[in-house]
């Protein structure tokens, strides 16, 4: 659930927790974050994530971003989610990612849409982890394809989960990969419960009439960024002329591979033909070292077994 007011997010468990002590002490009902008045309107919402937009805040401009998609105006949509994206919104990389592979209000473009993908995997997106693992099947990659639903059930999937469940029976994963992703999807699923959590479903199982209060808050969640480093190899001499670094000569990496240094654009230049296959080569493999790399968390800061989706895109 997102706070309208200030962009936070707060699950439906606390939320209940928050309300509760609220009304045991015959307190106004604030937001527990910024301490604003919760809206009591569609109206005053859409007034709380206008002053959100126009601060840039990217959780806002993801959420009036996906709102567009859904009445079908694209193109505005894109701008929205392209803003949020640069703003470092894991879960509109998603989607930016989707838009661009179907050539929804941008042109259609795979490899953009791959890359934005990958980008939000990296982040911890379960859904973007699914999509590619998806993608890896079609293509018969069925080994890497395999490491992208381990790390989604990891990351409390179900659907990858499901897939591996299948994969297994037919040999195309082994049981000590199954086996932990098996405990990887339970330790994520537990991760979700809480006392808190289960006194709020049995609240919206037996009061359908006070439902309106959750849904009225109810959006998609916020994102965490997971940023990956990887390391490279120290070079300290011009890959090119061997000139070796000292005070007065700082060489710098090649910006693909990251595994050779040069003291100037014209020993790079010069050395491009003999480093051209080495660099695409060494640079795909930094490009899967962190793809594959499993996230500590999902992107929503916690593991979940069960996802907002964005219609249409599975």
């Amino acid at each position: 659930m997102i706070q309208s007011c200030c962009s936070k997010t707060i699950c439906k468990g606390c939320s209940h927790a928050h309300c509760l002590h609220q009304l045991q002490q015959r307190q106004a009902r604030v937001c527990p974050f910024c301490r604003h008045t919760i809206p009591k309107s569609k109206e005053e919402v859409d007034k709380n994530n206008l002053k959100r937009i126009e601060a840039n805040d990217p959780v806002a401009l993801r959420e009036i971003g996906t709102e567009r998609y859904h009445e079908g105006n694209y193109e505005e949509s894109f701008e929205y989610l392209a803003k949020a994206v640069e703003l470092g919104d894991i879960a509109a990389q998603y989607y930016l990612g989707h838009m661009y592979q179907k050539g929804e209000g941008v042109e259609k473009d795979e490899k953009k849409g791959l890359y934005h993908l990958e980008e939000a995997a990296i982040g911890g997106h379960p859904e973007a982890r699914y999509s590619l693992g998806s993608r890896e099947w079609k293509n018969d990659l069925i080994e890497r394809s395999m490491k992208h639903y381990i790390i989604g059930a990891n990351l409390g999937h179900v659907m990858a989960l499901k897939v591996l469940k299948e994969s297994y029976k037919w040999r195309d994963v082994t049981k000590a990969d199954f086996a932990g992703a098996l405990r990887g999807h339970q330790a994520a699923v537990d991760a979700r419960k809480s006392p808190q959590r289960e006194a709020a479903a049995i609240f919206q199982a037996t009061q359908a009439g006070n439902a309106r209060h959750w849904r009225l808050l109810e959006h998609q969640t916020m994102s965490t960024i997971h940023t990956a480093v990887v390391e490279a190899t120290d070079i300290m001499c011009c890959a090119s002329c061997g000139v070796a670094e000292v005070d007065e000569i700082k060489l710098k990496k090649c910006t693909a591979c990251k595994s050779v240094r040069y003291c100037s654009v014209k020993c790079q230049r010069n050395d491009r033909p003999k480093h051209k296959k080495a660099c695409k080569k060494r640079a795909a493999e930094i490009r899967d070292k962190i793809l594959f790399r499993q996230p500590e968390s999902s992107h929503l800061g916690i593991a979940r077994s069960v996802f907002t989706s964005f219609n249409g895109l599975q």
